[in-house]
């Protein structure tokens, strides 16, 4: 499975909301880390080196980077049926918030260690 797949379906677990968010965002961390070479997101490495010259490529981008948002406001809407998330979050920008933190980890995989993007999901976590 690919690493998207992987984190879609611990979303899906058991859980809280906090805990299938995190496992999710470990999972991706975790499989950039183990590359020998860590390159990064090819999603956002495309939109740094193409989005600005290149339209197409742009709207591609964005429709990959809104099915992973997708999956984070469906988790979160989940968390707030079953009262794991205060039902007064707005749930399409949280998602919003956490796509871009799983960017910036997936740059941040390139030159960091686990610790310290852990952490960074802990207090991601933390604010929803």
């Amino acid at each position: 499975l690919q690493t998207s797949e992987i984190a879609k379906a611990l979303m899906q677990h058991p859980g809280t909301t906090h805990e299938c968010i995190g496992a999710a965002l470990r999972a991706i961390v975790d499989a950039d880390l183990a590359h020998p070479t860590r390159r990064g997101c090819l999603i956002g490495n495309t939109a740094v080196e193409m989005a600005g010259h290149d339209t197409g490529i742009a709207e591609k981008l964005r429709r990959m980077q809104d099915e992973s948002t997708g999956w984070f406001q469906a988790r979160i809407e989940r968390g707030q049926r079953d009262g794991d998330v205060a039902r007064d979050r707005d749930s399409r920008a949280y998602a919003d918030f956490l796509a871009n933190t799983l960017t910036g980890l997936r740059v941040m995989a390139m030159n960091h260690d686990a610790a310290t993007l852990y952490r960074i999901i802990d207090t991601t976590i933390a604010a929803l």
